[in-house]
């Protein structure tokens, strides 16, 4: 009987060794490199790299990481300015606007106004660095271009 319970706590010990090996390797997965601070990023995110959290619950503010439509391995971070059913609007000098409320993110890429509805099932990312690709060239960003969260303080 003694050796019978032995051999059940090692095989839960094993077990739980293999488990939890998976779930850091899916947290720890993927990495970014930030290649400058731009201000929407700020203060969190300085030049450095950083691990992506995939598979977490996505939220307005977000750090996310992205996957460019045409080139789903070349990868983009922004945050996310507005979630599915959310009105934004941007004028001519890149203030930005969610449901009416001015967002901290200033949109240094716009030119003319913009105002729409984010569709289901997808996210509004900007990131205010000139000629930065976002949500502003690539309109909304379908939750399932969305790789994951960036980490902060990695």
């Amino acid at each position: 009987m003694h050796e019978l319970v032995r051999t059940i706590l090692i095989y839960v010990a094993v077990l739980a060794l293999i488990v939890g090996g998976f779930y850091l390797f899916k947290q720890n997965r993927y990495k970014i490199q930030m290649e400058a601070t731009d201000r929407s990023m700020s203060p969190e995110y300085q030049t450095g790299s950083y691990n992506v959290i995939t598979g977490a619950a996505i939220q307005a503010d977000d750090a996310v990481v992205f996957a460019l439509p045409e080139k789903p391995d070349e990868w983009r971070a922004g945050r996310v300015v507005a979630m599915a059913g959310a009105r934004v609007e941007i004028d001519e000098k890149g203030l930005v606007k969610v449901n009416g409320a001015a967002h901290r993110t200033k949109c240094e890429s716009q030119i003319r106004p913009v105002e729409f509805v984010v569709p289901a099932a997808c996210v509004f990312v900007l990131t205010d660095q000139p000629g930065y690709i976002d949500s502003v060239k690539l309109g909304p960003i379908p939750l399932y271009q969305v790789i994951g969260k960036l980490k902060p303080g990695v």
